[in-house]
Parts: C-alpha cells; sequence; structure tokens
C-alpha cells in the first residue's frame, strides 16, 4: 500500500496545472490509470505472499538415509568329510578314518574337523586323520588332538627328512602317531620305535608278504598297533586277525558274511517292524499297546522307560497305551529303530552296522529340506532298514516279504528305484567320498551340492548323541 500510495500521488502532480475542464478529464484518466496501478500492484503483493507463506510451510525434505555399513562376508561351510570306518578285532566299530571328500589344501580338513569338534570325538574314539610332514608343525593341529587322535604321516613324505622328529611333534599335544605306506622290504626301525600304529595296505602289499611282514613287526616292535586298509570281504578280515591285526577298514563291513548261517527273522524283530508301520500310520494306543504285547522284551522296555525318575509321575505306569503316551511317539519310534538292531539273536558287529545306518538314516532323512514330513520319515526308516540284510545274513527280498512297507519304501530296498532310490544312491556316494559323482547325484534331485557337507555333519553329530 506504501508503494502504490507514492505512485499514485506522483501520477496526481500533472492534474494540479491543468484547466478545469482538461482537468477534470486529465483527473479522470489520472484516476483510472492510478486504480489500475493500484489493482495491480496489490495482486502482485498478495501473489508474492502467498508464495512466501507456501515456502516458509512446505518442510524440508527429509535427508537420505545413510549407506548400509559394509557387512563381512558369511563364514564358508566347513568343507565335507569322508568317514572311513575303523573296526578292531572285536567287530566294533572303534573309530573313523576322517579325510577331505573333496581335494583341497589340509589346512581346510584341519578347520572341518576343528569345526566338528573332532578333538572331543577322540577322548572315547579312535579318531585316524593324516598330515604332510609340513603340516605337522601346524597350530592347527592341536584343535584335532585327543587321547585317541592319531595323526598318520606317509613314510615316502618322510624322504631325506627327520621322521621321528616329526612324529614326535605329533605327540606333543597328547595325540598319537602313525604311519603309512611302509613297504615290506623297508627297515625303517628307528621311524617304527617312535610310531604308535602302522597302516598297511593290501592294495599294495602281496599277500604272501603280509604274513611274514606282521609276524616281524610283532617280533621286534610289540608296543606297534596294526591296521590294515583295503580289506574287501569278511574272509579277508578273519585272515588278517589271525595274523594279530589290530583294526580292519575297507568295505568289508557292508557285505554279507558267507560263513554265517541262513538268516532269519526272530519274533521280537517282527514285533518291532510292525510297531514302526504303525507308528508311521499313526495307529491308535490300544492298536500300539496290542502289537506290543507280542514280545516281552519290547514291552518291559517301554514299562521301565516310562517309569523312569526323569518323568518324574506320582504313580507307576503299568499299561502299554499309557507308556507310549508318556514317551511319546517320537521316542517310540527312535527306541525301535534302533532296538531293531539290538532285539533277538546278535552277533559282534551289528553294533558297527547300527551306528552306519542311523548315521545314512539321518543323512538321508535331512539332506533335502524340501520333502515333506512324510517323506522324511520314509527315508529314516529306508536307511535303518538298508543293512538290515547285511545284519541278518538273508537276502533282501526274503526279509521284505515278513514287512508291510510301502511301495516306496520296497522299491529303494530291494532296487534302488522308485522316488527314494536316488537318495539311497547319493548316501552310499558319500560314504564311498566320490565328491564329484555325489555332486552329479544331488544336482539331478534337486538339492544343492553344498548342502551335503552340513547335512552330513549334522547326521554324524546325531548319530553319536543317540548312540550315548
Amino acid at each position: 500500500m506504501i508503494i502504490a500510495g507514492f505512485l499514485l500521488s506522483e501520477n496526481a502532480k500533472p492534474a494540479a496545472i491543468s484547466c478545469h475542464e482538461e482537468t477534470c478529464v486529465t483527473i479522470q484518466s489520472s484516476y483510472i490509470r492510478s486504480t489500475i496501478s493500484l489493482r495491480f500492484l496489490m495482486g502482485l503483493f498478495s501473489f508474492l505472499t502467498r508464495r512466501w507463506s507456501r515456502a516458509q510451510e512446505t518442510p524440508a525434505p527429509m535427508p537420505l538415509p545413510p549407506p548400509p555399513l559394509p557387512t563381512a562376508p558369511p563364514a564358508p561351510a566347513p568343507a565335507p568329510l569322508r568317514r572311513e570306518e575303523v573296526v578292531d578285532r572285536h567287530n566294533r566299530l572303534y573309530g573313523y578314518r576322517f579325510s577331505l571328500a573333496r581335494g583341497g589344501d589340509e589346512t581346510l580338513l584341519f578347520e572341518a574337523l576343528a569345526a566338528e569338534d573332532v578333538a572331543g570325538f577322540a577322548t572315547r574314539r579312535m579318531a585316524v586323520v593324516p598330515v604332510t610332514p609340513a603340516g605337522a608343525g601346524s597350530p592347527l593341529l592341536r584343535k584335532c588332538a585327543g587321547a585317541h587322535t592319531v595323526f598318520v604321516l606317509d613314510a615316502a613324505a618322510l624322504a631325506g627328512q627327520d621322521g621321528v622328529a616329526h612324529l614326535r611333534a605329533l605327540k606333543r599335544d597328547g595325540a598319537r602317531c602313525g604311519l603309512r605306506g611302509l613297504s615290506a622290504q623297508a627297515n625303517r626301525a628307528a621311524l617304527l620305535a617312535a610310531c604308535d600304529v602302522l597302516f598297511l595296505d593290501l592294495a599294495g602289499i602281496d599277500l604272501a608278504d603280509v604274513h611274514d611282514l606282521v609276524e616281524k613287526l610283532r617280533s621286534n616292535h610289540p608296543h606297534l598297533e596294526l591296521a590294515v586298509e583295503s580289506v574287501t570281504g569278511w574272509e579277508e578280515q578273519r585272515m588278517c586277525l589271525t595274523w594279530g591285526v589290530d583294526y580292519c577298514l575297507g568295505s568289508f563291513l557292508f557285505k554279507p558274511d558267507l560263513a554265517d548261517e541262513d538268516g532269519s527273522l526272530d519274533q521280537s524283530r517282527v514285533t518291532a517292524l510292525k510297531l514302526l508301520n504303525l507308528l508311521r500310520s499313526d495307529a491308535d494306543l490300544a492298536q500300539l499297546a496290542e502289537v506290543a504285547k507280542q514280545d516281552p522284551a519290547i514291552t518291559l522296555q517301554l514299562l521301565k522307560w516310562a517309569n523312569a525318575s526323569a518323568h518324574a509321575r506320582a504313580t507307576a505306569v503299568t499299561g502299554l497305551g499309557q507308556a507310549i503316551l508318556v514317551l511319546g511317539r517320537n521316542v517310540v519310534y527312535r527306541w525301535l529303530a534302533v532296538a531293531i538292531f539290538k532285539l533277538g539273536r546278535q552277533r559282534e558287529r551289528d553294533a558297527a552296522l547300527l551306528e552306519v545306518a542311523l548315521r545314512r538314516a539321518r543323512f538321508m532323512e535331512l539332506v533335502d529340506p524340501a520333502l515333506t514330513t512324510v517323506e522324511r520319515d520314509e527315508l529314516f526308516l529306508a536307511g535303518i532298514l538298508s543293512l538290515f540284510d547285511v545284519m541278518l545274513g538273508m537276502p533282501m527280498a526274503r526279509l521284505l516279504d515278513h514287512m508291510h512297507l510301502s511301495q516306496d519304501i520296497h522299491d529303494v530296498l530291494l532296487r534302488s528305484a522308485g522316488k527314494y532310490g536316488p537318495y539311497l544312491r547319493l548316501a552310499l556316494v558319500v560314504e564311498g567320498g566320490d565328491s564329484l559323482r555325489a555332486a552329479a547325484l544331488a544336482a539331478a534331485i534337486g538339492i544343492d551340492p553344498d548342502d551335503i557337507g552340513p547335512a552330513q555333519a549334522a547326521a554324524f553329530a546325531w548319530m553319536r548323541e543317540s548312540l550315548r
């Protein structure tokens, strides 16, 4: 308004010096111009005022969020391990020889063993670990050392080196040391004196020389324990034991023993299988109790467990249906799967076969997370039963005649066929240590090959816990 008044007074000055008539016209024209100018300026002022007000009311834009902090890449999964069974002279599974399922630096082996707590495993069981002379001084070895760890050096790799010093270095953390690859003609008395376990490979030594070599070693180094690799049958295993060998490694454990008499399926195992089938089909407690009554050993064990003090019950459990209810179907199912190997007439090797079967069954159950609960249960049962013919010494076809299993389980046990056939083949190849073939089989099923190692480790840990 101040600006408008100033312009109006300036425009009015010429009108004061005009004649009357012209003055009226001049004043009128001046008034019109002044009014137009005033309205224009007032509009402009209002427009600028509104723009200024909006600018004041518009909130400032939100600042962009800071860029995310860089995150460390996830730790790589431990390298997949191969576990080869070490069987003692009483046919017990005494321990395992560990190696990498895939090629790689031995540092990866030590890291994988540490991740699996092999040192803890070796407080009770033998853990055989191959080592190179360069790796013998690795600080990672301390994470693998236990009372029953045996670090094994290859005799050929010690050529030109102080092998005795390497062997002694392996013992510094309480572990034991071993040698492999020693020829029958070699005279390495100093090395053998410092060694705890000597590994002989039947595939690399003529059988005619093995007996003489073992006899000589027993005479000259009575402290030395002897382990024989590449044992392919029970006949070879018995021959080695006759010569005085302490441990055997090889595929013989998974083969029928031709010296066994014709096997039969006793009533206790028939009853256990019936109960397994009923538990899988969600049968009611009355049906389960009726079948369990057919075997006194199963009845006694179920009642004993149900009345254990851990259940903290005020009153005793006297009925089988109540015992199954107290224990839970999953616990009973797991116990029955183990009991199949423990009921009835047993052989010394049955406990070793049970350990392998539990590990195999759990691996098959875990390796494919896309499976349904029913499919996982059936794979677990197939894995358990896959060694049943070896344990009983009877053909699988005859054995299946005594069972009422689904067609899928029947197919995989009899022919490694059907929907579960690839899973059993994968488990067998993994146990054999053929990583390339295992990866190809896994990919064909739709499983990430990198999931094989974790499934193996989980199955091994579960088996150890289950047998305690």
